[in-house]
């Protein structure tokens, strides 16, 4: 636990820029999983595209608030195509494991365990966005 302590605080810079992408996180979260609800639920459409229609949504979102918030500090107007395309293609690995994730758990346990499929693919993929974004979209 000191380690931890110590290793966090020797990287304070990191910790405020995951905090801030995590924040952001959430709001994607919410995007994410309103439209998944209402595309799945309400209007019936197939899982698989409402997946994938919500997510996209909440990548549109999490890019936006992480270039304006979490990533302001560094200047995006120059090289914006560059850092949208490498965004855009972390995120589609993100959406590939995420449609995989809910794919294989509502196979194995029924299509009646769509939230719980698409809560563990939100955990894993935040992981591999951070790690993605963070070393290569937005590396200073």
């Amino acid at each position: 636990m000191v380690r931890l302590r110590e290793m966090m605080l020797n990287n304070l810079d990191e910790v405020k820029i995951f905090l801030k992408f995590s924040m952001v996180g959430v709001s994607g979260a919410v995007v994410d999983l309103g439209l998944l609800s209402i595309l799945f639920t309400r209007l019936n459409v197939p899982l698989t595209i409402a997946v994938a229609v919500a997510f996209i949504a909440a990548v549109v979102n999490n890019y936006t608030w992480n270039v304006l918030w979490t990533y302001g500090h560094q200047d995006h107007s120059a090289q914006h195509h560059i850092t949208l395309s490498k965004f855009v293609l972390v995120s589609v690995v993100g959406l590939g494991l995420n449609e995989a994730i809910v794919n294989l758990v509502t196979g194995v346990f029924g299509v009646a365990f769509w939230l719980v499929a698409k809560l563990m693919a939100m955990g894993i993929v935040m992981f591999w966005n951070f790690v993605g974004n963070r070393h290569w979209t937005f590396r200073e």
